[in-house]
């Protein structure tokens, strides 16, 4: 297998850690499932504030992350501390985004996402899909002692994950997403970290000016009876995780799919169009790949996208198989 290839060689020459910071736990080597529902478990519980850093090696950007929790509710503020000035409250299922101007998809990016405390939910899906190792790792980050964690893709279908875990809590103190040749694509590290630290609950008043999103829990099960449209081909482990319908120009319908395998997405978006003269293409910005083809049906002429934490290779084969149901049905 290509990942476990490359993962041994880039440990073997020290590309990543050196033998003098990396060494096997054997004592903890069978905890994965525990230190990663620990890590879920701290962004559900802990009361902390930190400054953290994150990136994609080309563009970083730094922000001060709060989280408290009152009275049963889960209590979050992210103030960006570079580019434009912004801000994110999240108080239980309301987010509330404060900056100037109209609402842009991005602009206000949840960096610890997957890494979150909806992922305890998903350890079976996870566990199926990548091979976890644990370490013990001397470096210090933010002033604290980490454990290391390695999530090997089991296919190359998708990329890999290190985790520096605070060894008591287990909260994540830096995180890489790495392409298949050990590339570090995007990271996100605490430079200051403080625990068991409560944050006034006035300092997630959302009565500045801005906007707010209503966030919905994630059902455990997902319809997608009304879809007209599905992918042929799907990398193992990935399930539909959201389904919805927009509309569009001229009354016309377009379909959205969200799959995940409990730590990579994709979304597949089909829009009815009509005269696109835009070109097939497939391209790739650092952890995020894209490709958009066109096609033909007997209802007209459509645009099929496919965007998504994944090698382009992936989301391009997920895009050339998305077709008709009923087409699917009859292969």
């Amino acid at each position: 297998m290509k990942w476990a290839l490359s993962l041994c060689l880039l440990l073997s020459v020290g590309l990543i850690f050196t033998p003098n910071t990396l060494h096997a736990l054997p004592e903890e080597s069978g905890k994965a499932e525990l230190w990663l529902t620990k890590m879920s478990t701290a962004f559900s519980e802990l009361n902390f504030r930190g400054l953290v850093v994150y990136g994609d090696g080309d563009h970083w950007e730094s922000l001060e992350y709060r989280q408290t929790q009152h009275k049963g509710t889960h209590f979050s503020r992210t103030q960006y501390l570079s580019g434009i000035p912004r801000t994110q409250v999240r108080s239980g299922n309301e987010l509330f985004c404060i900056h100037s101007g109209d609402h842009i998809a991005g602009l206000t990016p949840d960096v610890f996402k997957p890494l979150n405390r909806d992922l305890a939910s998903k350890l079976t899906t996870i566990l199926a899909s990548y091979e976890v190792g644990v370490f013990s790792n001397i470096e210090r980050i933010a002033a604290n002692d980490a454990v290391f964690i390695t999530l090997t893709p089991k296919s190359d279908d998708r990329y890999a994950y290190q985790l520096w875990l605070e060894r008591t809590t287990g909260l994540p103190l830096k995180a890489d997403l790495l392409d298949i040749k050990g590339d570090v694509l995007q990271r996100f590290q605490f430079a200051e970290l403080e625990l068991n630290v409560t944050t006034p609950i006035s300092m997630f008043s959302s009565s500045e000016s801005g906007h707010a999103l209503r966030l919905k829990p994630t059902p455990d099960r997902v319809s997608s009876s009304e879809a007209s449209w599905w992918p042929a081909w799907l990398p193992s482990g990935f399930a539909l995780q959201g389904y919805n319908k927009v509309s569009g120009s001229e009354g016309r319908q377009g379909e959205r799919l969200t799959f995940s395998d409990g730590l990579s997405s994709f979304t597949v978006f089909v829009d009815h169009v009509e005269n696109d003269l835009g070109p097939d293409l497939t391209r790739r910005w650092h952890a995020t790949s894209a490709t958009v083809r066109h096609t033909r049906s007997n209802t007209g002429d459509f645009r099929i996208s496919v965007v998504g934490e994944l090698p382009s290779v992936t989301v391009s084969k997920i895009a050339e198989s998305v077709t008709l149901v009923d087409q699917l049905a009859s292969r």
